[in-house]
């Protein structure tokens, strides 16, 4: 099981991909996650995120989580997000 102590930078930027829905707009210099295809997550919110992490301990935990507790119309993409972090 990997460990959730991922690069902080990681993290983040996870994060950012969460949320935002830049994955639409390659030229959005604001993006400090993917730009491309790995990025097709967008809409969930901060405090959502802060809730699942508080119970995590692992990676692929932190993804099960939001999976299981939140409706999101991009979840089907978390996967492939999670994944090309790792």
């Amino acid at each position: 099981m990997k460990k959730l102590r991922q690069n902080p930078v990681t993290k983040t930027r996870v994060v950012a991909d969460l949320i935002g829905n830049d994955f639409r707009n390659q030229t959005d210099a604001t993006n400090y996650g993917f730009t491309d295809d790995r990025d097709q997550v967008s809409g969930y919110t901060i405090k959502q995120i802060e809730d699942v992490l508080r119970k995590t301990s692992s990676w692929n935990g932190w993804k099960d989580n939001i999976k299981n507790r939140y409706d999101n119309a991009t979840e089907e993409n978390l996967d492939q997000l999670f994944k090309a972090y790792e």
